[in-house]
Formats: C-alpha cells, structure tokens, sequence
C-alpha cells in the first residue's frame, strides 16, 4: 500500500559533521569504493519498519534491522562501516551495530517524524530532518541534541552536510544553507514551486542539486542562490536525486515510476531506466557511475546497469515501500573466521595525521596514495616514505597498501 507518498529521502550518503577549523576525517567507506568500484552491498530501509542489508552477487538479505515503531524513513552508514544511523516516522533516531543488529542508542528530541539523516565523516555527529519543520545536530557518543536549526514552515524531507563539513543543506519548503557552528541560514534557495524533496552538495561545495513535488530537478550556485539550469522531463514528483562522484551526472527518481540519468553541463536526460511498477522514493549511484539501485512502493528494490541502460536484478523481502537505498562496499563488514588470508600480516604507518608541510609514510608492500574522488596522487615503493607536501591542496587523502586504507587530512 502506498503509505509513503510523504516520503522522500535525499542523497549525500555520505555526508558529515562540523570541524574545528580546517577540516575533518573521510568516511572509511569512500575509501573503499574506489579501491574496490563495483558494489557489493546495498542498504535499504522500509516503511516495513525495518532496515536491511543485501549481498548485490546473490540478492541474500544478509541482515535485518528491527526495533522502530513506525516507518524507517532514511538510514545511512557510519565512515568505519561498523554502524548505521535511521530516522523514523516514530519520531526517533537509532543508531545501529551493523554486525550484530543491536540498537545501541535511541535519540529522542523531535516532535513529529524524521525524514532524512546523515552522519558526520569522523563518525561523531549526526544531522536529522522532520517534519516538525526543524533539523537537529546530534552528539552520537550520548545522544544529546547539541542545536536545532529553525528557519524552515514546513516539514523537511533531506539534509546533508557540505564536503568541507562546515555546512548544511535542507529542502523542504525551499532549499536553506546553514553554518552549522551558530544555526544560522546563510542563504535560502529558492525557484522550485513546490516543496523540495531531496538535495546534495557537488563535492567543490559550491554548487547542489535539488529535487522537487514540482516535477523538476535544480542545479544551484551557493554564492549568489542563483540557479543555473532546470532539469525536465519527469511527469511526477521528483523524490531522490544524486550526483555522481565526478559529478557530470545525476540520477533521479519519481513518482512517475521512472528513473532518469542527466548530464549536468547541459540538462540533457541521457538515460530513462523504466522497471518500476509502482512510485520510485529513493536512488542512488555506484561510485564508478556505472551501477544504479533504487526503491519504491510495494517493496521494490532495483539494481540497474547505467552503461547499458538495463535492469538487473530485483531484491525481495521488504514487505512495505522501499524509502532509502545506498551502496555499500565495505568488505570486511561480514568476514568470517576462514578470511583472515584477505587481512595484511603489516600494518603500514602514517604521520603526522591530520599533516601540514610534511608527511612520513611506512609501507609494508608497494601502494599509492589517492584523492577523495579516486584520482592517483602518486605512487610509492615498499619501505620509508618522507614526503614534501607544501603544494597540496588541503583536504582528505587515502593512502593504500595492499588491501589496507588509510585516511589523512591536509590542514594548511
């Protein structure tokens, strides 16, 4: 039954907390996806009341997540891949032990039902979004809210927080840009004429991507709110939209039961992936860009082929709207005792982390080191590493040794 055409979930996945002054820890999960590009794990929540874990090979619900009261509206995953955040329609939070399934914490502080949340990159904070017209800042470690936001009139359906941590973005009524060390709305977007279902951030934090009831997706200018370009095409409310990691491309879905891949440059719709029977509340896209998953009324979970523009499989077990979907790579997450072969005998060391002008590098075996996006810094030979950095950019590197990340933070 459709139960969920309130709904929506937004995108960033990925997503993350306030920083002292610079910047702040990656999500381990970024790290693996593009060592590893092709998915292997989807996440999902449900208006089931449940959140579940699926193997992509076998289409196997590798675990299910019970404990809230109402509808589990969005869910997404903690950087060490050990945990999981949800908001629900029982107006709670809870955040998750992914090995085993316990609840390890319940927050309690919203007036009506969370819609969306995310989780800060140093795994420490977490934003939410309700239709109590608020969002709210969460302390992870206790579960104190630590600030609401208020600004919006009506209920808030996304949220996440901006690449460099400092900000975040909320659509509802309209599109709002906060400073998350005060509260304050820095710049409200506005030119969608209805309400505004789902936004993400384009990894400069400069531009963001909207999604709304009013059938059309907005690309955006934070500096000026000026908006760039509309996307057309979709004949129903768009629900989720996502941007790639390179970010020339969007992927949206609708009400319309229709799932669309656009260029940014210019708006042109590339792809419509057609499979769905019933209204599509959330999609998302591989970190390679070549894979699709999406959910929607009836318990529809779909994985796509974007290259091809084809449908691949289907994932059966939710037995209500399918309200959040997300890849997961982390495949260590469900090791069991017969793979320690997979683990590295060395562990390779780095410091100073977060680094400065300098950076000393201990590998074990040959590796490399990465940007956020995947693009290859430089590579490095087995042995002492002793690295002049100066002309870096700051922000967050991977460092990798045979199948072991590590993350590093250039703080100026």
């Amino acid at each position: 039954m459709k139960t969920v055409n309130k709904f929506k979930k937004s995108l960033l996945k990925g997503v993350t907390m306030k920083t002292t002054n610079s910047l702040v820890i990656i999500i381990l999960a970024f790290s693996i996806e593009f060592i590893s590009s092709e998915p292997m794990y989807i996440l999902s929540s449900s208006s089931d009341r449940t959140m579940k874990y699926w193997q992509i090979s076998d289409t196997k619900c590798i675990r299910s997540f019970t404990g809230h009261e109402g509808s589990v509206r969005f869910v997404s995953i903690s950087p060490d891949s050990k945990y999981a955040l949800s908001g629900s329609g029982d107006n709670t939070l809870k955040y998750w032990n992914i090995s085993d399934g316990a609840c390890i914490r319940t927050f309690t502080g919203h007036d009506d039902e969370v819609n969306s949340v995310s989780i800060s990159r140093d795994g420490l904070y977490a934003l939410s979004a309700s239709n109590d017209h608020t969002l709210k800042l969460w302390r992870i470690s206790d579960g104190a809210c630590l600030r609401t936001f208020y600004g919006h009139n009506r209920e808030v359906w996304s949220v996440c927080f901006s690449p460099d941590d400092r900000y975040a973005l909320s659509g509802g009524d309209d599109i709002k840009y906060w400073n998350i060390s005060d509260g304050t709305c820095i710049r409200t977007l506005r030119g969608h004429a209805t309400s505004v279902m789902s936004v993400c951030f384009k990894t400069d934090g400069q531009f963001v991507l909207s999604g709304s009831v009013d059938m059309t997706l907005k690309y955006w200018q934070l500096s000026d709110g000026k908006c760039i370009r509309t996307f057309t095409g979709h004949t129903g409310s768009v629900n989720s939209v996502c941007l790639s990691s390179d970010n020339l491309y969007a992927l949206s879905g609708s009400y319309d039961q229709l799932i669309k891949y656009w260029r940014v440059s210019d708006g042109e719709c590339l792809k419509t992936l057609a499979g769905h029977m019933n209204c599509i509340y959330s999609v998302n896209i591989s970190s390679d860009g070549k894979y699709a998953v999406s959910g929607g009324d009836y318990g529809s979970l779909k994985y796509w082929s974007i290259s091809e523009g084809k449908f691949i499989k289907s994932f059966e077990g939710h037995e209500a709207s399918v309200t959040s979907v997300s890849f997961f790579s982390q495949e260590t997450s469900f090791k069991d005792n017969n793979s320690a072969s997979h683990i590295p005998s060395k562990t390779f060391s780095v410091s100073p982390n977060p680094f400065t002008e300098r950076l000393t590098i201990s590998l074990p075996s040959s590796g490399a080191i990465y940007s956020i996006t995947g693009q290859l810094i430089m590579k490095l030979d087995k042995g002492k590493h002793s690295l002049d950095t100066s002309k870096w950019k700051r922000g967050v590197y991977i460092v990798k040794s045979l199948m072991e990340c590590k993350k590093i933070v250039k703080v100026k």
